[in-house]
């Protein structure tokens, strides 16, 4: 009896679906936004010269979880993060992070005359990301974890789309949503204070034009800023 694994990677061979993850056009996304973060640590270092910058790939999970639970322990020490643009730190506050996901190919499929597949999971990826950033983000009154969608999942009335409403709680797509929204209600005699730390989620069928990618980005490092001077 073929073990789930085994099963999943006999689906991918002939549904082409493990193809989403790593396909050329996902991998040219990714690059795009490793480049934009690139030239937007250059330029924030230019204009803030004061200020120590830095660009890390790689967010080891002990970092993130001393925030939170300081005791916590993960199960492999190697436990990390790699957003797709990294995360930009200033004076060792986390100030930004970028992802680039494409999802779907089945507008291709249709084209080549192959049948329909699932929808991929490119967005629960980066759900993982966005949890781990927000905790990361945890000290801060602001969340700047900015991820760039396209793909034909994105199309109007695509459930795909409806998948990543979480992130933003239920907002508004295609918006910058950087400062921390605070909520204030009340459960029988107990009055709660929420705060909601949104992703800002951009979302469309076609590539995004790297100048839109950068422009996004440096708004919201103008907005961090205002929050922590």
């Amino acid at each position: 009896m073929l073990s789930q694994g085994a099963k999943l990677s006999q689906r991918h061979l002939r549904d082409g679906g493990g193809k989403i993850i790593n396909n050329p056009s996902a991998k040219k996304h990714d690059v795009k936004v490793r480049d934009v973060m690139k030239k937007v640590f250059d330029d924030i270092q230019g204009k803030y010269p004061c200020r120590k910058f830095e660009l890390k790939t790689v967010i080891p999970q002990l970092s993130i979880s001393s925030h939170i639970n300081p005791t916590y322990s993960p199960s492999n020490s190697k436990a990390s993060i790699r957003p797709d643009g990294g995360v930009l730190f200033m004076d060792g506050i986390p100030i930004l992070s970028t992802e680039a996901k494409k999802q779907g190919t089945n507008s291709d499929r249709k084209k080549d005359g192959k049948v329909k597949q699932a929808m991929g999971n490119a967005i629960e990826r980066a759900h993982k990301n966005y949890n781990e950033l927000k905790n990361l983000q945890n000290p801060y009154l602001f969340t700047s974890y900015l991820l760039f969608g396209y793909g034909c999942d994105f199309a109007p009335g695509s459930s795909i789309v409806d998948r990543l409403s979480a992130m933003t709680y239920y907002d508004s797509f295609n918006t910058l949503h950087i400062k921390d929204e605070i909520i204030e209600s009340t459960i029988g005699e107990i009055k709660l204070t929420e705060r909601r730390k949104k992703a800002s989620v951009f979302l469309q069928e076609e590539p995004f034009e790297e100048k839109f990618i950068y422009d996004k980005s440096m708004e919201a490092i103008e907005i961090v800023l205002s929050l922590i001077q």
